[in-house]
């Protein structure tokens, strides 16, 4: 595993990435049920597979009067 700060310095060695989209505050089963996911299918498509969260709720930039 890798942590990257940038989608640039992601290089997949055949261009083909299977990725999980989500605020993963927490790896809940749900959180791990998505991430597994992701990762079954990157082994069928002999894919790279990617885990996207963020640092901040995406509601603070989208909505921030809602934002938890």
């Amino acid at each position: 595993m890798r942590t990257l700060s940038d989608a640039r310095e992601l290089k997949p060695a055949n261009g083909r990435v299977c990725c999980a989209i989500g605020m993963f505050d927490g790896v809940h089963l749900g959180h791990q049920q998505v991430i597994r996911q992701a990762v079954s299918d990157a082994h069928q498509l002999e894919a790279s597979s990617l885990c996207v969260t963020f640092d901040k709720h995406p509601s603070t930039v989208i909505a921030p009067e809602r934002a938890p």
